[in-house]
């Protein structure tokens, strides 16, 4: 599959999006997914933590990578799958005008 690669509207960072929604993206040192809430909880018991890139205003949705996974590729693919197929759930985002 196939997948938009742009620069962040709200960064100079690299995002992946389906259907207008962001799954994965590059911030700084951090690698970002977005989650399921299950999946939300499983990543953060392996170090992930919540993405807060302006300082008090989480996304809600997204959590960085722990470096152990970063530095695996198996389990790197692994929660970009989970990461694409939660996203890939969600309603198409409207664009903006």
């Amino acid at each position: 599959t196939a997948y938009e690669i742009y620069q962040c509207d709200w960064s100079s960072d690299v995002c992946s999006s389906d259907l207008g929604n962001m799954f994965t993206g590059l911030h700084e040192e951090n690698w970002i997914v977005r989650l399921s809430e299950d999946d939300r909880m499983e990543i953060e018991a392996l170090g992930g933590a919540p993405f807060d890139p302006m300082g008090g205003r989480p996304m809600r949705e997204y959590r960085t990578l722990p470096p152990s996974i970063k530095k695996e590729q198996r389990l790197l693919l692994k929660w970009l799958n989970r990461s694409h197929t939660y996203t890939a759930s969600l309603p198409p985002k409207k664009k903006k005008r």
